[in-house]
């Protein structure tokens, strides 16, 4: 590999590292700025990202658990939004002369009130 590789697998490694410190600290907006960061860095490889070298294996291991903590965090935040939905949206209950549950009134000009 040459010394321009070197370079460029360090500053990936930098960046794998940086976005696998946003991932466990839940700073999304780091993670979306490094994102063409690491595709430049990707594409400076060139044709020496197919060797198979120790350094690059490094790299596919850290981008593969990078890539764990990721899928793990879209999880929490997809249920986190389910649950949020579910209790922001309240249902409205009424109750009919008799006490018992009735069908909320629906029609233009009907409002509300307590008697």
């Amino acid at each position: 590999m040459s010394a321009a590789s070197r370079r460029v697998t360090a500053e990936i490694s930098r960046l794998l590292q940086v976005q696998n410190d946003a991932l466990r600290a839940g700073r999304l907006d780091t993670l979306a700025a490094l994102v063409p960061q690491l595709q430049k860095a990707i594409e400076r490889l060139g044709p020496d990202i197919d060797r198979p070298t120790p350094e690059l294996s490094r790299l596919r291991r850290t981008a593969a658990r990078n890539a764990e903590l990721l899928a793990a965090a879209q999880d929490g935040l997809r249920r986190a939004r389910m649950i949020r939905d579910r209790a922001a949206a309240p249902a409205l209950t009424t109750y009919g002369a008799d006490g018992r549950v009735a069908p909320p009134p629906s029609g233009a000009g009907r409002t509300l009130s307590r008697r």
